[in-house]
């Protein structure tokens, strides 16, 4: 980066708020270090006096529980917009934390499987984002839970058109957690729908494993499930949807900002599954 066009400022953030960074694009490069206080990126808590890279998203979030100073670092005039704002995302996800927690807990107890959650709504309404902060929050509690990914046209799998699962073992604030060597399986198209009866099976073998996997190690078994899904609703997507629920036993779904098809789940899945918008 040229440090002639590099602008920098700091910022001071009250506790329980949040610096928002909209980049003009993906490829914008923006750097943070945290100068004093606390902060954290998607559950990923930044190191003091460390800079971070930020993660090739268009918008950047970094909240703080307590306060904190940031210093940060970008090309000027590639930032759309970058401001302070007092109400922070963490709350609530931190409450859907203590939620899954409680069940990881339980789950101890009873030595049973963990909690297994996905993570439903269409393209670009931070499917992956939620997926990656809550599962930083379990890291972060001692926990080594599962990630599936089949969201075959993005996520956190090196490459779209990929699907599989992965043990979540190590938190980052700067680069994904896709462990290498884990199982994937390529199915070849961005879409379900364009070979529905393949990507059915291929989900099909993917849960089969990931719930054996889950009896190898104690600690696989209670920390639980995380399962990302493409954008596909509409039309049979909804009902694909139910099918993903059925074959990984999930008990909690997450719905991304989509009220039609949080009403359409309440009414289809059973009773003892949690929809939660």
């Amino acid at each position: 980066m040229s440090e002639e066009l590099q602008y920098s400022r700091k910022y001071t953030l009250e506790a329980n708020s949040e610096l928002r960074i909209q980049k003009k694009h993906e490829t914008v490069k923006v750097y943070v270090t945290l100068i004093s206080g606390s902060a954290e990126i998607l559950g990923a808590e930044l190191i003091k006096d460390e800079k971070h890279e930020l993660m090739p998203f268009v918008n950047e979030t970094i909240c703080t529980s307590c306060g904190c100073v940031l210093h940060v670092e970008y090309l000027e005039g590639e930032i759309e917009d970058i401001y302070i704002s007092k109400e922070t995302t963490m709350i609530q996800y931190r409450n859907y934390h203590e939620n899954l927690e409680e069940k990881r807990m339980d789950a101890e107890k009873k030595d049973e499987r963990g909690p297994s959650a996905v993570v439903v709504g269409s393209g670009g309404t931070g499917k992956f984002t939620f997926c990656r902060t809550l599962l930083n929050l379990a890291v972060r509690s001692a926990r080594t839970p599962l990630y599936v990914n089949i969201n075959v046209g993005r996520g956190a799998t090196p490459i779209a058109g990929v699907i599989g699962t992965s043990i979540v073992e190590r938190i980052d604030a700067e680069e994904g957690f896709w462990k290498e060597g884990s199982p994937m399986y390529h199915f070849g198209c961005i879409a379900p729908r364009f070979d529905y009866i393949l990507f059915r099976t291929l989900i099909e073998k993917i849960a089969k494993n990931t719930l054996e996997s889950m009896n190898t190690k104690k600690t696989l078994k209670y920390s639980g499930i995380f399962i990302n899904t493409c954008g596909w609703i509409e039309e049979a997507g909804s009902n694909h949807l139910i099918e993903v629920a059925q074959v990984f036993g999930v008990d909690t779904i997450f719905v991304s900002d989509e009220e039609p098809l949080y009403q359409k789940l309440l009414k289809d899945v059973p009773s003892f599954v949690k929809v939660v918008l």
